[in-house]
């Protein structure tokens, strides 16, 4: 059996011109990351808000109750502002000894962020070779035309949003990395590891407590007992340490008043209302924000800044039933197949950006994991290095329809009419088709194996 480059295809002249371009892109675009974040009258960048909480930390200083040059305050879990530490910013008026310059935090952020991306890309790619039932494909060398592909069109269709959430100096970047570590950890056997991924995704931000229905769908103990145990560290053990008992109980008070309540319902602290949590405020793309919007369609100027009731019954109601039938169509018997795994993983992923009360255009990044799960079970032979033409056809179509709203913001109406949230449901409709004929295909093969044993 040919296990050489060979077999594979070698990249071409102009596919290695390309990646040469591909490769300067991420360098360039940093630069421009770092302009627009460091040198421009305005610092346009959310990073500020968690190098301020950094900064926070270190001079004793609430992290909820600081804002950034721009106003913004952080909105994140307590234990996530430990993270910035290193790369603390302090305020124009306060002491700066010991701190890095705030345009080299700035790159390094942005590198870490981009290793983040690429890392994770890499991590589900080759997870899915090393556990491929081909056996040519599990022995396929590094750097042959597949290799790059299963890698790079992903990467492509993606481009925008990855962009936009580098450009904003988001934490995105930290929860594809920490998915893909599940999603390896879980094909591997090593359960605890992958329960600690999920939990670390948590500390960084509270939705990804979502995709705990995985290992829970799975009757997975130990990767339950995984993010039992990272959970504790990071919201009970690690700020105890650094606040003190009192001290952590009232950060996690804090983070209660002023960012779960308020973007629930309107209790709590509203101080974050203008900035984050009104449904008005920002490019809110959740269920509850799109019904919203088509309410008052046409009559911008006097839309409310809350939803009614009935929307936010109607949100967490399509949120449960969407929900629903990701678990149906993943089945109940545990499946250990890599690809449906991924499938089922990146559903939940993106399902949970939907659901998510506050809803970004730049969360759609996270459809990173899923757009390869389904580029990978498209693929056909093995040489073969796209999809289905019906696999990249929607592929192509649901990811543009994500980057329209982002590339042209003349383009408002398309984001108020839930573009991208619709081009996230064909994603997941598509996963779950695969899931549902995968079931259905193990169902009537236990049917047949039945009937010769009987016969």
């Amino acid at each position: 059996m040919m296990t050489s480059r060979a077999a594979f295809g070698s990249l071409k002249s102009w596919e290695r011109a390309v990646a040469a371009v591909l490769i300067a892109i991420p360098i360039v675009f940093g630069i421009v990351v770092l302009v627009r974040s460091s040198f421009l009258d305005t610092r346009r960048t959310d990073v500020g808000c968690y190098l301020r909480a950094g900064w926070a930390v270190r001079a004793g200083v609430d992290p909820y109750a600081v804002t950034d040059d721009n106003g913004w305050h952080f909105a994140y879990p307590p234990v996530a502002a430990l993270l910035f530490v290193p790369l603390a910013d302090a305020p124009a008026d306060a002491d700066r000894a010991g701190m890095l310059p705030y345009p080299l935090s700035v790159v390094i952020w942005y590198l870490i962020n981009a290793a983040c991306i690429l890392l994770a890309t890499h991590w589900i790619a080759s997870t899915l070779e090393e556990h491929s039932v081909d056996p040519a494909l599990r022995a396929m060398p590094a750097g042959c035309r597949r290799w790059w592909f299963v890698r790079v069109f992903p990467l492509l269709l993606c481009l925008v949003q990855i962009g936009s959430t580098l450009s904003r100096g988001q934490v995105t970047p930290l929860l594809i990395l920490c998915v893909a570590g599940m999603f390896r950890a879980t094909v591997k056997g090593r359960s605890w590891r992958s329960g600690l991924w999920l939990a670390a995704a948590i500390c960084v931000k509270l939705i990804p407590a979502f995709l705990v229905l995985f290992p829970l769908w799975r009757r997975d103990r130990r990767a339950l007992a995984g993010v039992t145990l990272g959970v504790l560290a990071g919201f009970v053990i690690i700020p105890s340490l650094v606040w003190g008992v009192p001290g952590a109980l009232e950060m996690h008070e804090r983070m209660l008043r002023g960012i779960i309540l308020p973007a629930m319902s309107e209790a709590g602290d509203q101080t974050r209302a203008r900035e984050l949590t009104n449904i008005n405020g920002t490019d809110h793309q959740s269920i509850g924000a799109i019904l919203h919007n088509y309410q008052y369609w046409g009559n911008l100027a006097n839309r409310p800044a809350q939803p009614d009731p009935w929307v936010r019954i109607a949100h967490w109601a399509i949120g449960g039933l969407l929900t629903l039938l990701t678990l149906v169509a993943a089945g109940w018997k545990r499946d250990d197949d890599p690809i449906r795994m991924l499938l089922f993983l990146g559903a939940l992923f993106v399902l949970m950006i939907v659901i998510s009360p506050l809803s970004h255009l730049h969360y759609f990044a996270k459809a990173l994991p899923l757009v390869m799960g389904l580029h990978a079970a498209g693929l056909g032979p093995r040489p073969a290095l796209m999809p289905s033409w019906a696999i990249s056809a929607a592929l192509v179509l649901t990811c543009a329809a994500y980057a329209m709203p982002t590339v042209h913001t003349g383009w408002q109406a398309r984001r108020e009419a839930g573009l991208p949230l619709m081009a996230s449901l064909i994603l997941c409709g598509f996963a779950l088709w695969r899931l549902q004929k995968a079931k259905a295909a193990a169902f009537g093969e236990t049917v047949t194996r039945n009937w010769r044993r009987a016969a």
